[in-house]
């Protein structure tokens, strides 16, 4: 056997290189939510009054506060589109930990996000849906 030439493993290198598949670039900012702060009203249809939870969800960052501690995160998609890349908090607890936790979770697992009226739904297939009011 003869080994293989530097100029054929090249043209090998580059065949593979044209048949690989490509990718889109990654998906653009939801910019229809806009603005406003958004104050969380309930989990599942649920009402979570009197928690305050409030969130800026703009320009593909979202930042707030929930009961115990701060969020920021980063989403992308085009509406309806809504999807977290990247989400961090602080670690303090409270007694309300575990309706933070709820939504934190619910906004990891969320694929869509819609206005309606003056009220933004974000829901994933298997998520519980938030209803965020303007705060």
């Amino acid at each position: 056997m003869r080994p293989a030439r530097p100029a054929a493993l090249l043209a090998l290198a580059l065949a593979a290189c044209d048949m690989a598949p490509q990718t889109a670039g990654p998906a653009q900012p939801i910019e229809a939510i806009g603005d406003t702060p958004w104050k969380l009203a309930s989990i599942d249809g649920e009402p979570v009054a009197p928690v305050e939870m409030v969130l800026n969800i703009s320009g593909g960052f979202i930042s707030g506060t929930g009961p115990c501690n701060t969020i920021n995160a980063n989403y992308v998609g085009e509406v309806p589109e809504f999807r977290i890349e990247t989400l961090i908090t602080t670690k303090l607890s409270c007694d309300r930990l575990g309706l933070e936790n709820r939504v934190i979770e619910a906004l990891m697992q969320a694929d869509r996000a819609e206005i309606a009226g003056s009220r933004l739904t974000i829901r994933g297939d298997a998520s519980p849906v938030l209803i965020f009011d303007p705060a």
